[in-house]
């Protein structure tokens, strides 16, 4: 019996959700706001009679059930990790997050009297482990991303040199980065094209900037996730400036997709999922223009998407729900990494085929 306790949930959960209930029979979700469109195995958290009154359903729902509960999302918030103990729940609990934000005081205490009940830690990506050993002291910390899968047969590279950013238009994001290197090489006379798909407040500011450099920009807006796959299976590959992501889901999604990926360094899926040169490359700061003018090259954009569709089925929903539910019947309190135990089934599988991802 398994039971996951989040927030509304990211494209990506749904399909490793969905994933998880093909594989285990008694899976319940539940959520703390009610997104559209979500049916079976789906319940949904707070409904149209109200927060106070869908909370005791759903605690009655909960103190019914036994088994294994994990916890992320929204219940990374103080006042929510007071409203559910995990003693309320009979079973064993466990945390599913993201690297973990500074924080002081009393949010701090409460954060660590918290994930110190826990049985064990599911941390999202190696780069949050360290703040976990900090935090949560002997809990059992286990690695395991985001995971999604996609269809890399449908890939489609674009005639000329095309390269993709999809999420939101913020600062954090890093746009300006690619359009200051696009403007860069314009001056050279390479004028690869830059899709957006997205929105935010500096969609405005971003337009009038790409204008001003001359830079070739289409503007996609927002779309949903089978118009941005579409999109996506064009571009020679999807580059991820952001300035911070504590994982980067972006990343997961492109490789599935057989999409190689240009991430700066501080995007912690880059760091597990990419590997410079084979399926796609980690950017150092200031150092933008030279990696879009090297993968202008046609040849190594079809050599990287091979590989990238090998790592993106390699960390597929499928091969993640399997590996989770075998930790969960095994041995939770037995530290796991399905990060680097997948890297070396593809370490020994391309050196077989005679290439290597190692990296």
């Amino acid at each position: 019996m398994l039971t996951v306790l989040t927030n509304a949930p990211s494209p990506n959960n749904r399909v490793f959700f969905a994933a998880l209930a093909r594989l285990e029979e008694d899976f319940l979700a539940l959520y703390e706001s009610d997104p559209a469109g979500i049916g079976r195995p789906w319940r949904l958290g707070p409904g149209p009679e109200g927060v106070i009154a869908s909370a005791i359903r759903e605690m009655a729902i909960l103190t019914r059930r036994s088994g294994d509960f994990i916890l992320s999302g929204g219940w990374s918030n103080p006042r929510e990790m007071m409203r559910l103990p995990a003693c309320a729940l009979r079973g064993r609990t466990h945390w599913w997050g993201e690297r973990l934000r500074p924080a002081r005081g009393a949010r701090r205490m409460v954060r660590r009297r918290f994930l110190r009940s826990m049985e064990s830690i599911f941390a999202i990506g190696s780069w949050a482990v360290p703040g976990y050993r900090d935090e949560a002291g002997a809990v059992p910390i286990h690695v395991f991303p985001y995971v999604t899968s996609g269809d890399p047969s449908r890939r489609e590279i674009a005639d000329e040199p095309t390269f993709g950013f999809a999420g939101q238009l913020i600062e954090r994001k890093g746009v300006d980065l690619i359009l200051a290197a696009l403007a860069e090489l314009a001056a050279e006379g390479l004028r690869p094209v830059l899709e957006v798909a997205g929105s935010g407040p500096l969609d405005t500011q971003l337009r009038r900037s790409a204008e001003r450099l001359d830079v070739r920009v289409r503007w996609l807006g927002e779309l949903d996730q089978q118009d941005l796959a579409l999109r996506r299976r064009r571009w020679w590959a999807q580059v991820v400036p952001s300035r911070y992501d504590g994982w980067g889901a972006v990343v997961s999604e492109a490789l599935a997709d057989g999409v190689p990926v240009l991430a700066s360094p501080w995007v912690g899926a880059a760091w597990d999922l990419v590997r410079d040169g084979w399926n796609g490359e980690i950017v150092p700061e200031g150092s933008w223009k030279a990696a879009l003018e090297r993968w202008c090259d046609r040849r190594l954009v079809e050599s990287a998407s091979e590989a990238a569709a090998v790592v993106g089925e390699a960390f597929d929903a499928e091969h993640a729900a399997t590996w989770l539910l075998e930790v969960l019947r095994e041995d939770p309190t037995c530290e796991r990494d399905f990060v680097a135990e997948t890297w070396r089934r593809l370490d020994a599988a391309t050196s077989r085929s005679g290439e290597s991802p190692a990296g």
